[in-house]
């Protein structure tokens, strides 16, 4: 009778064990806050995935994407910065992740920190007209001109929008950029 009693309580405590682990944090339901765009919700339960697997990259990614959601651009590095360490060690690639650390640190005006980030995810997605047009946003902020328009270029040919499609917005956003840098360069001399 004492073996039954025994392993009763230990099934039970077994029980309570797993149940508190199953409870402690729900992924599931941080991804539906960060989609639902609740991020300061979405950074606590994800904080809560990580206190229980500090390694968990994709959870270190969304604290950083919550943060740049809620413009926190400060908090938003350290946290994707973390995740991009862990998909490395890993031997994984994320463009998403270095489209987000180039965002975050041109959002910061810090185009120089941004420029390594862009110039590897162009070199992952040359195909993608956005990831050419971020690049040439750097360039021109560092008034590298020629780099920048030769980004630019590749954006428009990339887009291939017809004119009324959007063609002619994004040439006009890159020639405006252009400009610009344009002006900051001969302000400066």
């Amino acid at each position: 009778m004492k073996s039954k009693s025994f392993f009763a309580a230990g099934a039970l405590l077994l029980m309570t064990a797993i149940a508190g682990f199953a409870t402690s944090f729900d992924w599931e339901k941080a991804v539906s806050l960060y989609k639902q765009g609740q991020y300061r919700a979405a950074v606590a339960e994800f904080q809560n995935v990580v206190a229980e697997f500090p390694n968990h990259a994709d959870s270190w990614k969304f604290i950083g994407l919550s943060y740049y959601q809620l413009k926190e651009y400060e908090k938003a590095m350290p946290a994707l910065e973390k995740a991009l360490a862990l998909k490395k060690a890993d031997g994984k690639t994320d463009p998403d992740l270095l489209l987000a650390l180039s965002r975050v640190q041109i959002s910061l005006k810090k185009y120089d920190q941004a420029l390594p980030f862009l110039e590897n995810l162009t070199k992952q997605r040359p195909d993608l007209a956005s990831n050419q047009y971020m690049l040439g946003v750097a360039y021109a902020n560092l008034n590298r001109t020629e780099e920048a328009i030769t980004a630019f270029r590749a954006a428009v040919k990339l887009a291939a929008l017809p004119p009324l499609a959007g063609g002619v917005a994004l040439l006009v956003g890159c020639l405006v950029i252009l400009l610009q840098s344009v002006r900051r360069a001969t302000r400066q001399r």
